[in-house]
């Protein structure tokens, strides 16, 4: 209810236009708690005045603000989701590129060390490159020790 003074305001000065704009500002998180108050206080002022409100209507004004909290909360769920994905990918990534700088040393052993495994590890070097190139992120610099 921290918000029932400022509706009340808006309500008692008849500037709906303001307190649609205001409500627009608010975090969209807070929009439909700042809603059921605003709907509150009309019902409280329409008793207070012997006024009868159609039931229906404010009915309608309630599954339209629910369904709309359950939007923002399905959105909320959604861009946590996809933080979770974007720091999992970006953990793939670290390790894959970690995983291709060792693969690339021990190829560069293997070469310079003429290791029996150097001939299937200089196809692999070509693959490794290969791959890069076709993916895009092939560099230079860390292939400078290796001749084709």
């Amino acid at each position: 209810m921290q918000y029932k003074q400022i509706i009340l305001d808006f309500v008692t000065n008849h500037n709906m236009p303001g307190f649609h704009s205001w409500v627009q500002s608010q975090p969209i998180i807070e929009q439909p708690d700042i809603m059921r108050t605003f709907k509150e206080l009309i019902l409280d002022l329409a008793a207070e005045r012997g006024i009868e409100m159609p039931m229906e209507q404010i009915e309608e004004l309630d599954a339209i603000n629910d369904r709309h909290e359950e939007i923002i909360l399905d959105e909320q769920v959604i861009s946590l989701k996809i933080d979770v994905v974007n720091k999992q990918r970006q953990e793939v990534l670290e390790r894959l590129k970690k995983n291709a700088d060792t693969t690339r040393l021990h190829i560069k052993h293997s070469l310079e060390t003429d290791a029996p495994d150097a001939r299937e590890m200089y196809i692999l070097a070509l693959k490794m490159i290969n791959i890069e190139k076709k993916k895009g992120y092939f560099d230079a610099d860390n292939w400078e020790w290796f001749k084709i």
